[in-house]
């Protein structure tokens, strides 16, 4: 029986702490705080979870990381923040993350919309309602302001799609 099947239809109620996963299968729903030094993966998270690898369906709360993947509605902390299939994106495209990515590298690929602020040295959104700080910012589309040495409404054409120091679209 392997790692995955282990955890199968698995819910967490409160502290999980572990080595190497806490929660894994496409059943797990996670409710509480959760910690581990490697990876964690669970289809719904409801709180705090901290890891070097926090993968989840859908996240409502807190997620520190070196690398989450997922879809959020609270405050997302990590090097790379970045919502690919199979963790943010699958059934969940459409569903709208709401509030704060802060890291080096956030990015989506998702096709559901983002309300917030991503802050970090890359950013990029499909369909963005907010603010974009860093280096360089690219939102598909955008209703709000981009902040940074490069900024791109990748939607828009000629003259406005990348401009210096500021962009903005409402």
């Amino acid at each position: 029986m392997g790692d995955h099947q282990l955890f199968r239809n698995r819910n967490v109620l409160g502290i999980d702490a572990g080595l190497l996963t806490a929660g894994s299968g496409e059943s797990t729903r996670s409710i509480g705080l959760q910690i581990t030094p490697g990876s964690m993966f669970n289809r719904e998270s409801y709180g705090i979870a901290v890891a070097s690898l926090n993968g989840s369906g859908k996240t409502t709360g807190l997620h520190l990381g070196l690398w989450n993947g997922t879809n959020i509605r609270g405050i997302e902390i990590g090097l790379v923040n970045f919502d690919f299939e199979p963790f943010g994106c699958s059934e969940q495209q459409s569903r709208t993350e709401i509030g704060l990515k802060v890291g080096l590298l956030n990015t989506s690929s998702c096709t559901g919309p983002m309300v917030g602020i991503s802050l970090g040295v890359y950013n990029t959104q499909v369909d963005l309602t907010g603010l974009q700080l860093g280096l360089i910012n690219n939102a598909f589309i955008l209703s709000g302001v981009q902040l940074g040495i490069i900024n791109i409404i990748s939607s828009r054409k000629g003259f406005g799609r990348m401009l210096p120091f500021i962009n903005a679209a409402f």
